[in-house]
């Protein structure tokens, strides 16, 4: 049979890990640390990529195919390594046909670059529009991406500090996103308080299925991911529905909500979890 060239497939771009400073300055990593960010990244990549493309937040194989995602030599001049993401197929829709929205390298790395900012600790909105009507459609799904990515970003994050002292995920000569020591102590750190809060806040995203969202606290002036608690009372998924439909709609969405916060070393909330909510306008 024949073999397929570059060129010969319906979509293919790369994106490229580019490693700095220290070992990496040299062209070289420490094989242990090195691989496992390398391990890290792919794990990212694959889970957004398969989300995306399926409209599932999966973290075990077997992951989509339809975009394939492959690994390529790096260059001797520096230490990068190159992900090239190729299509065999035509068009693609978004989430498995959910969305009128097709998949694209633009949308993929927008994806990229949203989570990856996300779970590292920087509130970022879609740049496309498709990404933006995704998440419109899709209320709770990229937070509990972000949720599902972490552990690989932790990987991911491996090197930094042991080899390197950034890693820039590049496309073409624009920078998608970059992490550095202060991305890792984020990402790494996790604190869990050991007191409940109550607080009157507002839903802007609820996903029903898999309990995640975003609820919009007054007093930080941004909204902050939610999880609901294994534990959560019967009355908590309809009250915060309810809020969502107020603000949705331009009434009132006030809900009260109990809730723990998960801190990052620094102080800032990653998220918290929610196990009750009452609604302030029930009759």
């Amino acid at each position: 049979a024949p073999t397929a060239t570059r060129g010969d497939f319906s979509m293919e771009f790369d994106l490229t890990a580019r490693f700095t400073g220290d070992e990496a300055d040299l062209h070289r990593l420490p094989a242990y640390e090195g691989t496992n960010s390398l391990i890290g990244l792919s794990r990212s990549l694959v889970l957004i990529n398969h989300y995306l493309i399926t409209g599932t937040v999966r973290q075990r194989a077997p992951f989509t195919d339809s975009i394939k995602i492959y690994i390529r030599p790096a260059r001797e001049a520096c230490f990068e390594t190159v992900f090239s993401f190729i299509s065999e197929i035509g068009a693609i829709s978004a989430l498995g046909g959910a969305v009128a929205v097709n998949v694209s390298a633009n949308l993929i790395t927008d994806g990229v670059r949203t989570v990856l900012s996300r779970v590292t600790g920087r509130p970022t909105e879609p740049a496309t529009d498709d990404l933006a009507e995704i998440e419109n459609a899709r209320p709770g799904d990229l937070e509990a991406l972000v949720d599902a990515v972490e552990p690989a970003m932790r990987q991911g994050h491996t090197a930094i500090g042991q080899g390197s002292q950034n890693i820039i995920v590049i496309k073409g000569d624009n920078n998608v996103v970059t992490f550095n020591a202060r991305t890792k102590e984020y990402v790494n750190s996790e604190i869990l308080t050991d007191d409940d809060f109550i607080q009157d806040v507002s839903v802007g995203a609820l996903n029903v299925n898999s309990g995640y969202g975003r609820v919009w606290f007054d007093d930080l002036g941004k909204t902050v991911p939610f999880k609901l608690d294994k534990e959560k009372t019967a009355r908590t998924v309809g009250a915060l529905a309810r809020s969502l439909d107020g603000y949705a709609n331009g009434e009132p969405s006030d809900v009260r909500v109990r809730f723990r916060k998960v801190k990052a070393g620094d102080g800032r909330i990653k998220k918290i979890i929610i196990s009750d909510a009452e609604d302030l306008y029930e009759e």
